[in-house]
């Protein structure tokens, strides 16, 4: 599930962060030249992960009914996987609890094992390294990136960048995650939300 064009934007600046010996008190160490740490991908929710699909799914016919939907930021957690290693918790609104039943009831109606760890959360870095995961964690926070709201906070990609304490969904995709190299992941469908609920526009690759 991903956000608009000015939001997305802010985010990806956000995720172009990396820890450098000045910004992280931690020791500073460069990562090995195989690593598979920060590799660029596009902001999302993960709304539900599954290992098979039967050849005739759609996701087009999953969403037929699916409407605009806002989230906020609520903390940030420090993971301890791969692709768990840093993210951003969302508050679960009734937005987005329904469109997540709407998709996962679909699944159980065609009988389609899924799971969806820590729903709401969005992944903003993907980080193999356990030490260089708490350098990120240690930079973002001397940086002054996160900015305490309350109940709830804000990203800051740095000094004079918009304050970004939540995001509208644009699109929905089904991705193909065949393989440990993010840059090879395939984008198999994508659904355009409109501001008008009842207009969705499908595109498939």
């Amino acid at each position: 599930m991903n956000c608009i064009r000015s939001e997305a934007s802010e985010l990806c600046m956000f995720m172009k962060f990396r820890p450098t010996q000045a910004s992280s008190h931690i020791n500073y160490q460069p990562l090995p030249p195989n690593s598979r740490s920060y590799p660029t991908f596009h902001p999302h929710i993960t709304l539900a992960a599954f290992k098979t699909l039967p050849p005739n799914f759609s996701l087009a016919k999953t969403l037929e009914h699916v409407y605009p939907v806002s989230a906020t930021f609520q903390t940030t957690r420090l993971g301890n996987s791969y692709l768990g290693a840093f993210s951003v918790q969302l508050h679960k609104t009734k937005e987005l609890e329904s469109l997540h039943e709407i998709i996962t009831g679909n699944l159980r109606r065609d009988k389609i094992e899924w799971r969806s760890p820590r729903f709401p959360h969005m992944s903003l870095f993907y980080v193999e390294e356990a030490e260089e995961r708490k350098r990120l964690e240690r930079g973002l926070i001397d940086g002054g990136h996160f900015v305490n709201m309350g109940n709830s906070m804000a990203l800051r990609a740095g000094k004079g960048r918009t304050e970004l304490s939540q995001f509208s969904v644009s699109e929905i995709w089904l991705v193909h995650c065949h393989t440990s190299n993010v840059m090879k992941w395939k984008i198999l469908e994508k659904i355009q939300i409109a501001s008008d609920a009842s207009s969705l526009r499908q595109e498939t690759n």
